[in-house]
């Protein structure tokens, strides 16, 4: 897995308060595509995978999820999360793709994002969060 794509932001605005100047900072900031498509073109590429093997296994429609792939369209806060544990994400790389979705980031606080935060904790897959979710009383995952 590739992360040395994007620093971490902790290092950056480590960079950011040592840095000469402000325009100094913003020179040596490294060009990256801050868009949910390229993000997940990014993940594509690394993983292997295809547009078609996520979308089956995120369990959302084929044309809404090639739309999302296209950068044709945004989507809600639980696709998003589909599509992160149809790409088989760790933690670190699903709140990625949320801020990049421009959604929350899962917060352990929360009851329902507590077991999301587990399902991914342990490679689950869509229906098995969702089966995970309902069991404890909660609503599934659904394209919104």
């Amino acid at each position: 897995m590739n992360r040395t794509a994007e620093p971490d932001s902790d290092k950056l605005l480590d960079d950011l308060l040592h840095a000469v100047s402000t325009e100094a900072y913003l020179e040596s900031l490294p060009k990256v595509d801050t868009s949910l498509d390229g993000y997940l073109r990014q993940l594509l590429e690394e993983r292997g995978l295809t547009r078609a093997d996520v979308i089956s296994a995120a369990g959302i429609g084929s044309t809404f999820g090639y739309y999302i792939f296209a950068g044709d369209r945004g989507c809600g806060r639980d696709t998003a999360l589909k599509l992160a544990i149809g790409m088989g994400l760790d933690l670190h790389e699903t709140q990625r793709l949320l801020t990049r979705a421009g959604q929350s980031r899962l917060w352990p606080k929360d009851p329902r994002d507590a077991v999301i935060i587990r399902a991914i904790d342990a490679g689950l897959s869509r229906q098995e969060t969702d089966d995970e979710l309902y069991r404890l009383g909660f609503d599934v995952l659904v394209d919104d």
